[in-house]
């Protein structure tokens, strides 16, 4: 919409200067306010005042943009400071858990050391004990050594009865241990869990600033393209005044020299309202250029 609007300008123009295309000296002649170039003239003006309509619509919209990138970028800020609060609320969670998991880790350790040293105690018996039988059977086997001095020199009865204590001391142990080994994988869980909602919430947060970035940038270029298109309306209007009254004017000129004065004056002015046009094009262009893609038509259309 916003091409067709500046290819009608362009047209407009062409059509108004074919229409006033007088040769060199033609204003100072008496026929410079002939009907032709009168409509040529009021044609123009028609323009101006329409252009000038769409440029106060314009300023109306970016208005409406900038106030709702504002509430936006509120919204972002809000949210963002959410976001920081719940990371710093994780990270403490984080350190707590952290904190706790170390706890159950070292019981973890000193459990797992104390079953390993039973473990190995048990083993240091259990050596013994076949070491004993070895010898025990090797007493047997002297013909001259009665069994019973064999009994009473390699006694396994105290052997046996360590290894069976032991045997409970090491059951207990490794029950105690594993539970120390849930607990600590348990606590190492949560702060996996915790350090995935840390990372999650991080992400999430720096998305959230990249959002307010864009969004401050994309105000500042709006506030500017606005100020610009401010700039162009309060001079239009005044030339586009200007340019009216100049025509009404030119209805009761009668004398020829009067008449040609009043053409130079008019054409003057016309040139006038070119710049101004041309400006004030170039105000909506750059304007039109940090907004999202048609939105400024769906606004107008509004």
């Amino acid at each position: 919409m916003h091409q067709r609007f500046v290819y009608f300008i362009a047209f407009s123009l062409t059509v108004f200067l074919n229409a006033i295309a007088f040769h060199p000296g033609a204003l100072s002649q008496t026929q410079g306010l002939d009907p032709a170039t009168i409509s040529a003239f009021y044609s123009k003006l028609e323009i101006a005042q329409r252009t000038l309509a769409d440029l106060n619509q314009r300023v109306i919209c970016l208005n409406q943009r900038d106030a709702q990138l504002v509430s936006q970028r509120a919204d972002q800020e809000r949210l963002l400071g959410q976001l920081r609060s719940q990371e710093q609320q994780l990270d403490q969670a984080s350190r707590a858990q952290q904190s706790a998991y170390d706890g159950y880790m070292r019981n973890f350790q000193e459990e797992r050391r104390n079953l390993d040293g039973l473990r190995r105690q048990l083993r240091e018996l259990e050596t013994r004990k076949r070491a004993q039988e070895q010898a025990l059977q090797e007493c047997k086997a002297q013909w001259y050594i009665p069994n019973f001095a064999c009994d009473a020199s390699y006694s396994l009865l105290q052997l046996v009865g360590e290894i069976r204590s032991y045997d409970g001391d090491i059951a207990a142990a490794a029950k105690r241990e594993q539970i120390a080994r849930d607990s600590a994988n348990f606590a190492l869980g949560k702060l996996q869990q915790s350090r995935r909602e840390i990372d999650s919430t991080r992400v999430r947060a720096n998305a959230v600033a990249a959002e307010i970035s864009r969004t401050e940038h994309e105000i500042g270029a709006l506030k500017t393209g606005l100020s610009d298109l401010r700039a162009e309306v309060q001079p239009y209007q005044i030339v586009i005044d200007e340019f009216a009254n100049a025509l009404t004017e030119a209805k009761d000129v009668n004398l020829a020299d009067a008449r040609a004065r009043t053409a130079r004056k008019l054409s003057s002015i016309a040139a006038n309202v070119d710049a101004a046009m041309a400006r004030s094009t170039a105000a909506i262009q750059h304007a039109n250029s940090v907004l999202p893609a048609g939105w400024m038509e769906a606004c107008i259309a509004r």
